[in-house]
């Protein structure tokens, strides 16, 4: 009885949902009957600071405060810093006080001129920050605040490189601020995309309650999968040390570019030709990133690379030279034209700002928000509503599917093979779908497979491009590499209140050397391999720790050891047939993260929580099976000798948290709290300082 209870209260949630999407969609057609749109000023800016102090609001005013008296202030600030906290500490436990400072010199810059603006909210990511700030009087129009982070450092997990984002609600319309700090170096082009899609994906806001306050009705985007992610905002301010370079590297071509654009009458169409050369440029006209965003035509000179405390580049013949870029960037994105608009007005540098190696950037715009007429909306609701009472007595659900058979080919771990079918709504009323078990099958998908979208409603007349891609973890290697070759399943795409449609999902898996259990007394060859590779490079490999892999390299090291037995390390990132030196270590790392059992069984775990004292902390590896005491011991032994090269108290710290993420495993595949990290890691540090 409560199974059928279960299932008929999951049916009418289900019918609901579509009815309110569907109610959402038509309703927002007519939103200019209901819809009243105000002005709103917004200041964005992003400054990279170099692990430096703030300077005082005075110094900070050319960057915050308008440039004459006669210009209003904004109404909203968002504020973004990056590399305020460049240890190695502040990286590896992404725990750090060092925002606070720069918290309250941006408030005190802002509020000097006598207009009150109150903090909205702020995240911080080890050096990364982002932080909102509105005038009084509008103070009351912000509701539903959250933040999230997204690291995409080494192991994705690192906060040195990744982003931070506030969402929230001002009258009736959603906005979505994110600072980012994208990889470094000018050959990082594709890790640098990787790092922002990444961000696009992961960072998943819980749904507001109501777009539209009172009304009922929710926003298209609703609670069906739980979350509410950047694009589904009415406005995106995208803020950040973008860290995209110039593809030229001829040193004097750029500077001489740059003194004949700062003469020039017009500076837009003086750097139009060095604009060329703008790797973020290039890759957005490749559709690679920043999809439908807007950046206003840059009218300023590079902001990076300056001698701190000057105005001036760093020169050709100093030590790491760098080609001058605009690392540092502004943009905004309207979701559609019933969003919104925005109309920019100044994007800009601020070369006065001398203390970091980066200048200061900042774009004014002016963004309409929506506030709702509620008595003309329920009208328009009430009308819209009785068309649906006469659609769904007349017509039910139906929908065309593209393909009934997924084939992913031959795939090994470190593979990402992407996947899709089209869902057509054929019918004239919502099509909602999802994902449903299978007879006697544990779960919706096989674990080897994600479904970015796994539920969602389509409107008449529209289609849906459904994702079902394979990805494996390391955790997921034990059962692939002890299960068959063929990779075979079927997955049911269930449609309420329709037929469902059966898809074939195939396979052919590669065994290789990652995903291996310590059953004999030998140290395993590509770990050896691994480490050799990064103990020939001593220094550069130790400093290389926190830099996380090149796109690719992975499949390549994965490749090379299990093919060849071999790794070749190349001097640059995208070296052809060789690894850069960041992707060796990293692969050294996520080799220990796919021993199965881990290098410290799981079922240890409680004891290494407990351990308190030497002698406690020294049994458990005495008490290891063989085979992974020998692989614990020379372990420690090599990462020892790697922190040797960078004897600071704060990175032997961090490399003892990034080793207990590997090797110290909770049972049952639970994630690992904070605390239980920090216990872990200092089970580690103990070793590694013996």
């Amino acid at each position: 009885m409560e199974g059928g209870e279960s299932a008929t209260s999951s049916a009418n949630q289900w019918h609901q949902e579509r009815i309110q999407m569907w109610l959402a969609n038509n309703v927002s057609k007519r939103q200019e009957e209901y819809v009243r749109w105000n002005e709103l000023t917004v200041f964005c800016g992003s400054w990279n600071v170099n692990n430096k102090k703030p300077p005082t609001a005075a110094e900070m005013a050319p960057w915050l405060l308008p440039s004459s008296p006669s210009n209003n202030q904004p109404d909203v600030y968002v504020v973004g810093l990056q590399e305020v906290d460049l240890t190695v500490a502040g990286v590896l436990t992404q725990q750090t006080d060092k925002a606070l400072p720069w918290l309250e010199t941006v408030e005190a810059t802002i509020n000097s001129s006598g207009t009150k603006f109150l903090p909205l909210s702020h995240r911080q990511l080890a050096g990364i920050m982002v932080g909102v700030w509105v005038r009084e009087s509008l103070f009351p129009l912000c509701s539903a605040p959250h933040t999230l982070d997204v690291a995409t450092g080494i192991l994705g997990m690192l906060g040195n490189k990744g982003g931070v984002a506030l969402s929230f609600r001002i009258q009736c319309s959603t906005v979505c601020v994110v600072c980012a700090h994208l990889a470094a170096d000018i050959a990082q082009v594709v890790r640098r995309n990787q790092d922002f899609n990444d961000i696009i994906k992961r960072m998943r806001f819980p749904v507001p309650d109501q777009i539209h306050s009172h009304s009922g009705v929710l926003s298209q985007k609703s609670s069906i999968d739980g979350k509410f992610g950047v694009y589904d905002h009415d406005y995106v301010f995208w803020v950040g040390d973008l860290n995209y370079r110039l593809t030229t590297t001829d040193y004097q071509f750029v500077h001489g570019q740059i003194a004949a654009a700062k003469n020039a009458e017009d500076p837009i169409e003086g750097f139009k030709e060095l604009m060329k050369h703008d790797q973020l440029q290039i890759q957005r006209d490749n559709g690679e990133v920043f999809p439908h965003f807007n950046e206003c035509p840059i009218a300023f000179p590079p902001t990076y690379k300056f001698v701190p405390d000057t105005q001036e580049y760093v020169a050709e013949a100093q030590d790491k030279p760098r080609i001058p870029a605009w690392c540092d960037r502004v943009l905004y994105r309207v979701k559609d034209a019933s969003a919104g608009s925005v109309t920019p007005h100044k994007y800009s540098w601020h070369p006065e700002l001398t203390i970091s190696d980066h200048k200061p950037v900042s774009l004014t715009l002016t963004a309409r928000t929506k506030d709702i007429d509620h008595s003309k909306y329920q009208q328009i609701l009430r009308e819209i509503a009785r068309d649906l009472d006469r659609l769904e007595n007349e017509y039910m659900p139906d929908a065309s599917i593209s393909t009934n058979a997924l084939s992913y080919g031959t795939v090994a771990f470190g593979d990402t093979v992407r996947r899709s079918f089209v869902l057509t709504n054929t019918g004239v009323v919502p099509v909602q779908y999802s994902f449903k078990s299978a007879p006697g099958a544990a779960s919706t998908l096989p674990f080897w497979i994600t479904a970015p979208a796994p539920t969602g409603v389509i409107m008449p007349s529209s289609e849906a491009v459904i994702e079902l891609n394979f990805q494996t973890s390391p955790r997921d290697l034990e059962a692939l590499n002890a299960g068959p070759e063929e990779l075979e399943t079927v997955v049911i795409l269930h449609l309420h209140q329709s037929k469902d449609h059966f898809l074939t999902l195939s396979a052919r898996w590669r065994r290789t050397v990652f995903g291996v259990s310590l059953t004999t007394p030998t140290l395993p060859k590509p770990l050896w391999v691994l480490a050799d590779a990064l103990y020939q490079h001593g220094a550069a490999a130790a400093g290389s720790l926190l830099e996380g892999p090149i796109p690719d390299d992975l499949v390549l090291i994965r490749d090379s050891l299990t093919e060849l037995g071999t790794v070749t390390v190349g001097r640059e990132p995208g070296d052809p047939d060789t690894a850069y030196i960041s992707s060796v270590a990293d692969a050294f790392f996520v080799y220990l993260d796919c021993i199965s059992p881990a290098v410290v069984p799981e079922e240890l775990f409680p004891a290494i929580m407990a351990a308190s004292t030497e002698s406690e902390m020294r049994a458990i590896p005495a008490g290891l099976p063989h085979a992974h005491y020998l692989v614990f011991i020379y372990v420690m032994s090599f990462v020892r000798y790697m922190i040797s090269f960078e004897p600071d108290d704060h990175f032997v710290k961090g490399a003892a948290t990034l080793l207990a993420r590997v090797i110290c495993r909770k049972p049952s595949r639970a994630s690992v709290t904070q605390s239980e990290l920090r216990s872990a890691a200092k089970f580690v540090e103990f070793f590694l300082r013996s």
